[in-house]
């Protein structure tokens, strides 16, 4: 299952839609600026599928993130390992990963968007995720394709807390060389459209997956964290009830 997933989701989508064209619809490439990951941290064992958390010694039990740690074998505690400077297609999972994306200077015409797609592996370990925009004019967009989810805003900044799944949930899926890890592989997708007439020029972008803690709410979300703004988020379970389907809130 994990590998069909690598395959559908191979990676990191950085492209550049027209109009409001469907997920699957190729986009033309009027983009004049790239996303560029500025920041990553993966970190291993991922702590909350591990017995003994983070700091269990004994690399045998840990549960690891086959994508940072391609080629896992438990037996020995050996993998293989990327080439220096690779960063693409590591997905988060792990309570503590982070990714921060950057786009300068960039130039963005009349229904066309700038898109990130960060695939994750979600559990019940949130992670907080976030687009900001340094200009006004644009509608900031999260979305998660596979669950058919979106939220926009015309803000200059967005953000989600999740998905979440219940431990119990029968949606939580084996992850293919982790160890015995469970989580449900899903596109986190970041988009600033320009739904104006005019072009919208010197756009810079700021993107981010990160811990899901009041101190990064407190920085990179618009309505502030829940504890100082408990009527700023939103939430809902996509798709059904709790414990099975997953639970997300969102700030705009």
């Amino acid at each position: 299952m994990f590998d069909h997933w690598l395959h559908i989701l191979a990676g990191l989508t950085l492209s550049l839609a027209i109009g409001a064209a469907p997920v699957m619809a190729a986009r033309p490439a009027t983009q004049v600026a790239v996303p560029v990951i500025v920041y990553q941290q993966i970190q291993t064992p991922v702590e909350q599928q591990t017995v003994g958390g983070a700091t269990q010694p004994d690399c045998h039990l840990w549960v690891v993130n086959p994508t940072e740690r391609p080629n896992w074998n438990s037996t020995d505690c050996t993998f293989t390992p990327h080439p220096p400077g690779w960063s693409a297609s590591i997905y988060p999972w792990d309570a503590d990963d982070q990714v921060m994306y950057q786009v300068d200077n960039a130039v963005i015409a009349p229904g066309a968007s700038i898109v990130i797609d960060q695939v994750t592996f979600a559990d019940w370990r949130d992670h907080l995720w976030t687009i900001s925009s340094s200009v006004t004019g644009l509608t900031l967009i999260l979305s998660i394709p596979e669950l058919g989810w979106m939220k926009s805003g015309s803000q200059q900044q967005i953000c989600a807390v999740g998905p979440d799944y219940d431990r119990d949930s029968t949606l939580l899926q084996p992850i293919a060389g982790s160890g015995g890890g469970m989580a449900v592989p899903l596109t986190l997708r970041l988009e600033a459209k320009n739904n104006t007439n005019k072009t919208i020029r010197k756009v810079g972008l700021l993107a981010r997956v990160v811990p899901d803690v009041t101190t990064f709410e407190d920085v990179f979300c618009p309505a502030g964290a829940w504890i100082n703004n408990p009527g700023g988020w939103e939430s809902e379970y996509i798709g059904g009830p709790p414990i099975e389907y997953p639970y997300i809130r969102w700030s705009r």
